[in-house]
């Protein structure tokens, strides 16, 4: 094995602090935006992943480091279930981020790690060691918690939010924990690339949201 190849511990947690970094500034911006426009929010949706595919091809005109690949019918289909829990976990995200405080949405979510574990066990057919249920249940935990009504944290700090914005926000967990699994699974048939997998994705998810914006203005508000 190529020593390498294999990311240092400060790589890793230089990504996922990115990561956590961006995703923070991505709900406070993504909230203000709802906020103004409650009734869009799958427009909204849709405006960002049809930026993204353009962004992507942005790049790859100025890097060949970022390939946009072949669109062909056949890994169109091999990746349609992984596009499609995506765009359907993307949609719950925003319907919970909608009606839940910036500050309240990752407890809203909270339960996207232990159903990673849950959904990744069951497909892998293997039990997590004891440290990871003990973390799945902790975090567990907290989410009953962070959920649970409490007049005087609801009178003082914030609204409370609905149990629509809190089932969302389970559903989006589960569909996040699904599309977790089925990105390795798909991989390969992105050219094992992950900028190839996430702009296949990104378009796709637009094929599949489009429809839904011209319906009826009623039918998107009844989310």
């Amino acid at each position: 094995m190529d020593v390498k190849a294999i990311p240092q511990r400060w790589q890793v947690a230089g990504v996922v602090s990115f990561y956590m970094s961006a995703a923070l500034v991505m709900v406070f911006v993504n909230k203000a935006v709802l906020n103004g426009s409650p009734d869009l929010p799958l427009l909204f949706l849709l405006n960002q992943l049809i930026l993204a595919v353009v962004l992507v091809h942005a790049t790859a005109f100025l890097t060949t480091k970022v390939e946009i690949p072949q669109l062909k019918l056949e890994t169109a289909k091999k990746l349609a279930p992984v596009t499609f829990v995506n765009v359907v976990g993307l949609v719950f995200n925003i319907l919970c981020l909608r009606g839940v405080e910036a500050s309240y949405f990752q407890i809203a979510r909270g339960l996207v790690l232990p159903l990673t574990i849950g959904v990744s066990s069951t497909h892998s057919r293997s039990l997590p060691s004891l440290r990871v249920l003990l973390a799945a249940f902790i975090v567990t935990f907290g989410f009953f918690i962070g959920v649970a009504p409490d007049a005087a944290t609801t009178q003082h700090f914030r609204e409370a939010p609905s149990q629509l914005s809190i089932l969302y926000g389970v559903l989006s967990s589960l569909f996040i924990a699904i599309h977790a699994v089925l990105i390795k699974i798909s991989l390969p048939h992105a050219g094992n690339s992950t900028i190839q997998l996430a702009y296949w994705q990104n378009l796709g998810s637009v094929v599949f949201l489009a429809p839904f914006i011209f319906f009826p203005g009623r039918a998107l508000k009844a989310l």
